[in-house]
Parts: C-alpha cells; sequence; structure tokens
C-alpha cells in the first residue's frame, strides 16, 4: 500500500472520530458499492470495547439509488462488517484488500447513501 490517507481525511477519522468512505467496484453491474469507515465514541455504551474501528462494507441496487432519495436497511445488499483493535489492524485489512488509502474521503464526496 503506497499510499495514504489525505491529512484531512485522517484527521476526521482519527482525531476526530468522523465517518469516511469511499465507492467501490460492485460485485455486479447493476450495483453500486461503498466501504465507510467509523472510530468508535469513547462514550458508547452498546459496543463492546474489544474494537475502536468498524468497516462497512455494502451495495446498493443502482435503480434504488436512482429512484429513491430515502434508503432503509431493507435496500442493503451483501453487507459485511468488520470490527479492529486499533489503527495498525486496520490498515493491514485494507492492504489485504489492496485498498487506496488516498481514495477515502468525505461521505458526501462518494455519494454515501447511508
Amino acid at each position: 500500500m503506497d499510499k495514504d490517507f489525505l491529512l484531512p481525511i485522517r484527521t476526521r477519522l482519527i482525531r476526530n472520530g468522523d465517518l469516511i468512505a469511499q465507492e467501490l467496484q460492485s460485485t455486479i453491474n447493476t450495483h453500486r458499492r461503498w466501504i465507510a469507515i467509523s472510530k468508535r465514541s469513547e462514550n458508547s455504551k452498546h459496543m463492546p470495547f474489544e474494537w475502536l474501528y468498524k468497516m462497512y462494507d455494502f451495495e446498493f441496487d443502482k435503480i434504488v439509488i436512482e429512484t429513491r432519495d430515502e434508503y432503509t436497511d431493507k435496500n442493503i445488499i451483501n453487507e459485511r462488517i468488520y470490527y479492529f483493535k486499533d489503527e495498525e489492524e486496520l490498515r493491514n485489512a485494507l492492504s489485504e484488500r489492496g485498498m487506496d488509502l488516498s481514495k477515502f474521503t468525505y461521505p458526501w464526496k462518494c455519494d454515501y447513501p447511508l
């Protein structure tokens, strides 16, 4: 993995704990796929403390994206959620998937639907 997160994006995730996202190649032509990464809130009481970062990988049917203004969990296809205990584990997982960290951006810049 040659490229790193862009500094404002890394700051958004690591320091602020805000969501970052990237649109990826979908599994089939009729879908759109995104991956999002978030950091667990220190005040979170709903999730175990064994993880710090969550990676959410999912797809939507293109028809749903093009014809609706709002989406629900029922519209999600091929949902996968991964948890990582630290930044190193997260980076290793992204590297294993061949992901370019420099392509992560703000959710609104990649049409992130959720």
